[in-house]
């Protein structure tokens, strides 16, 4: 029986990539992939995935003197660059301020602290209202 290989990806630098391999019964596991990865367990994970973990994992499965193994293809997608541009300070309370990161070919998941948007969460740009001053 061969072993089905398979991953969670694509994800982004930073979380964890999971590697999958099917259950064959009394079988022992071996990976190997980019950047030197090996693990013995069925399905390893890789905390805080960098790009250099994408690229071809290959796992093999023995159970007794049969060696059979499965492939998969990783994908782990560097983080954006993003330069926020905005006033450095606005006034309590005023109303259209904007914000924005250059390019704008992605969706962006914006929070502002002591303040509302108002209106774009998910595009390049935003405009928000700013709140009251807290003592």
């Amino acid at each position: 029986m061969t072993p089905t290989a398979g991953n969670d990806g694509p994800i982004c630098a930073g979380q964890i990539l999971h590697l999958t391999a099917t259950d064959i019964p009394g079988a022992a596991y071996s990976w190997t992939g980019p950047n030197g990865f090996n693990s013995l367990a069925q399905n390893p994970s890789i905390a805080n995935a960098t790009t250099a973990a994408s690229g071809p994992y290959t796992v093999t499965a023995t159970v007794g003197t049969c060696v059979t193994s499965g492939s998969t293809n990783a994908t782990v997608k560097p983080l954006p660059n993003a330069t926020i541009t905005a006033d450095a300070a606005v006034c309590a309370l005023s109303a259209g301020n904007a914000a924005s990161v250059a390019g704008g070919r992605d969706t962006y998941a914006w929070t502002i602290t002591n303040g509302t948007i108002t209106s774009a969460s998910n595009t390049a740009s935003i405009t928000y209202t700013a709140s009251s001053i807290s003592p």
